[in-house]
Formats: C-alpha cells, structure tokens, sequence
C-alpha cells in the first residue's frame, strides 16, 4: 500500500514589503512578502514542490496579491536594506560600492599638470 498526496505547504518570509492601502479592510500598512511551495508527498514525506507562488499580504486580514517572480526580487532586496537599516548592519549579500570621483580625468592635486 503506498500513501500519497499534495496540498502540504511550506513558506518562506521575506520580511515586510511597502506602505499599501489593502483593499480588503481599508488598513494602511507595511505588506508581508510570502513565497509558498505545494509539495507533493509519498509517506508523508515531501517529495517535490508542484507549485511555488510568491504573495504579498496584509499583516491585519490576510488578503493579499500574487507576485511575479522579477516583482518579488525587487520587493526582497528592498525589504533586506529596510531590515538592515533598522537593525543597523549591513547584509553580507550587498557590497559597499566603490568610490568614485566626480571627472575622472580630472587631477586632484593643483601643483599635477
């Protein structure tokens, strides 16, 4: 006898997306960015997921929006510099860019022609 099934969900939290007016309750508040994974299971065990959904939801009524993949990229790296920023460290994941001067070509030093 072999038991199989679908429909177990795994999430991943993101942290809190952008200030939105959420169109269910009529709250104004930071969004929670979600990734889900449907797996499929043989024993109980998950096997493989079958489908993966990235969501942004309302922290108050749960009501939210699907994202696309590109939308949910751009919404994570927003969300990791805003942790960061409030935790006060910088992620390891984003390195500090490099200094540059205004021109170039331009000397620094007056007495350098």
């Amino acid at each position: 006898m072999i038991i199989w099934g679908w429909g177990r969900r795994t999430t991943t939290d993101y942290g809190m997306s952008r200030s939105y007016t959420c169109n269910n309750c009529r709250n104004v508040n930071r969004f929670r960015l979600l990734g889900v994974k449907k797996w499929f299971t043989l024993f109980f065990i998950p096997v493989f997921p079958y489908e993966t959904s990235c969501l942004e939801l309302c922290p108050i009524c749960r009501a939210g929006r699907k994202l696309q993949k590109q939308e949910l990229e751009a919404l994570k790296l927003e969300a990791m510099n805003d942790q960061s920023y409030i935790s006060g460290s910088v992620p390891q994941s984003i390195p500090a860019p490099p200094i540059q001067s205004a021109n170039p070509n331009q000397a620094t030093d007056p007495n350098q022609v």
